[in-house]
């Protein structure tokens, strides 16, 4: 129910449809614990190829659509470029292809930060947006992960966590920090998280460029906070990236649209990737 962002009445009353359906059984509570039954196992096999069929279906559709679509106004928040690597950008700058017929002659772009591009959004100026972050509202948008991974804190090679394997929020106590822009839910989520550890961040600078705060981790300045641990050396050689230890401080990258209004084909336009 959690995933399908649904309440589990209305899942359950879904699953006691097909199971009048099936005339089986589909779960069984086991001491309190939910199990699949054989009926589901089989159910589940036989129906793959009518799913794999009718997503076929839909992405012939919206291809067919989309070959005499207009301007597409996609919004990039800040940070996006930083989730791919070299080779990943190239094969989307290398688009279009049989399996996405949009022209980026056809695309048109803004960028702006997470609240922005999805404010935009619900307001109509933007048909589709691309944004990194933390919290992202099921109720106002439908969401297309397209990855996710750990958050880093990026120091300096001289700096003393240098040398850990992971860090936890306490290890911020003793860091000048440099941070995406205030509202940020990556800034936000940060500075949460240190006052109830019972300390303040301290903040040395508030910037949407990864660039201009992987400067600062650079050059011993302030660490910073990013997405990959195999990218930065390549373009900031003096830095260390270490993930911290939580699992909440986790990121995903997302292609969102206005609830109802997006496109599955479109919706899946950079996750193909």
């Amino acid at each position: 129910a959690e995933q399908l962002y649904v309440s589990r009445q209305a899942l359950r009353k879904v699953v006691h449809t097909v199971e009048r359906e099936v005339g089986q059984p589909l779960f069984q509570n086991v001491a309190n614990h939910l199990q699949a039954t054989p009926a589901a196992g089989r159910l589940y096999q036989i129906s793959r190829e009518a799913v794999r069929g009718f997503n076929a279906l839909e992405d012939g559709l919206a291809s067919m659509k989309l070959s005499n679509a207009g301007i597409l106004r996609i919004g990039l928040s800040h940070d996006c470029n930083a989730v791919f690597s070299r080779s990943e950008r190239e094969a989307f700058t290398s688009l279009p292809d049989d399996r996405h017929p949009v022209d980026p002659a056809r695309l048109r772009y803004r960028s702006g930060s997470k609240d922005e591009v999805s404010r935009l959004l619900l307001q109509g100026d933007l048909d589709y947006a691309h944004a990194v972050g933390c919290v992202f509202d099921r109720r106002l948008f439908d969401c297309q992960v397209a990855r996710t991974g750990r958050l880093h804190l990026i120091v300096n090679r001289a700096d003393p966590l240098a040398s850990k394997g992971s860090v936890a929020i306490e290890d911020l106590a003793a860091c000048k920090m440099s941070l995406p822009t205030e509202g940020n839910d990556i800034t936000e989520l940060l500075t949460a998280q240190a006052r109830l550890h019972g300390f303040e961040l301290d903040v040395v600078r508030y910037d949407p460029s990864l660039h201009h705060r992987l400067s600062d981790a650079q050059t011993g300045h302030a660490a910073c906070v990013g997405y990959l641990d195999t990218r930065y050396p390549r373009i900031a050689p003096d830095t260390v990236s270490i993930p911290f230890a939580e699992e909440f401080m986790a990121w995903s990258y997302r292609v969102l649209a206005k609830k109802g209004m997006g496109d599955p084909l479109v919706m899946r336009y950079f996750p193909g990737l």
